[in-house]
């Protein structure tokens, strides 16, 4: 039975949690033989994006992006990221902002496994769909 990405990164932040970083160092290095010799080294960068998403919620943070148009005001940025906050009760949002025309207007939230869309773009594409039925 081959072995999902997902238990590979929760194995893996089993192993390194609450262990000093010359424990950990010797730690991947394992992991990386165990990835080499069951032949799924290929899946590092998926492992490694499902162990970053472990080890944030283990720490109480989560990762989000927000694109918009225009460069967002520190209002709008705070209460943004205290709605993420509140949604997936992590007390620290790592927020990437991203600027982006083609959306129109609005922005796109992305946080966790969720993804917000209210741009513009999205509406258009709503409608052109209910008009084309």
């Amino acid at each position: 039975m081959k072995i999902k990405a997902k238990q590979y990164a929760l194995a893996l932040l089993e192993l390194v949690k609450d262990k000093k970083e010359k424990e950990i160092k010797g730690f991947l290095d394992q992991f990386v033989a165990v990835l080499v010799k069951n032949n799924q080294i290929s899946q590092i960068d998926k492992i490694l994006g499902f162990f970053n998403d472990y080890w944030n919620r283990e720490k109480g943070e989560i990762d989000a992006e927000i694109t918009s148009v225009e460069v967002l005001d520190k209002h709008s940025l705070k209460a943004i990221g205290e709605y993420i906050s509140a949604k997936s009760e992590a007390t620290t949002v790592n927020l990437i902002e991203w600027q982006e025309k083609e959306i129109l207007g609005g922005m796109v939230l992305k946080y966790g496994d969720k993804i917000l869309d209210n741009s513009v773009r999205a509406r258009l594409r709503g409608v052109k769909a209910e008009m084309l039925k």
